[in-house]
């Protein structure tokens, strides 16, 4: 990835087309949809209200992810909250098929990561 593709300014003033309005409301909706089913049996409604234990629970990396997030506390110096922030930011997209975040088919790259946790760690 270039260097140019991890700036912010730059992906703020690209002339790239984001998505509609209204994908992005029907995006929301099924977000909205698999929160309400993930939390059925608790009194969390929305992934931002989930604590600790919660995260780890519904969001646990496989290997792979364990392990860029190792490298990432180790090398970045990340908190626990920044750990656990990248968890929840590393879900599988709307149009995914996958359940966890933070595995082989889903994951991130590293570098973007790395550009994601700059933010949380301030």
């Amino acid at each position: 990835m270039s260097m140019c593709r991890r700036c912010r300014f730059c992906e703020l003033t690209s002339d790239r087309q984001g998505s509609s309005s209204a994908e992005l409301a029907r995006q929301v909706g099924r977000a909205r949809q698999r929160q309400e089913t993930r939390f059925a049996e608790t009194d969390v409604r929305s992934n931002s209200r989930m604590n600790r234990r919660q995260v780890r629970q519904f969001f646990p990396p496989d290997d792979d992810g364990h392990n860029m997030l190792k490298q990432a506390v180790y090398e970045l110096g990340l908190s626990a909250r920044t750990h656990d922030k990248v968890l929840k930011v590393a879900q599988p997209s709307p149009t995914s098929k996958a359940e966890t975040p933070l595995n082989r088919n889903t994951s991130p790259k590293p570098s973007n990561i790395t550009a994601s946790t700059e933010t949380f760690s301030r």
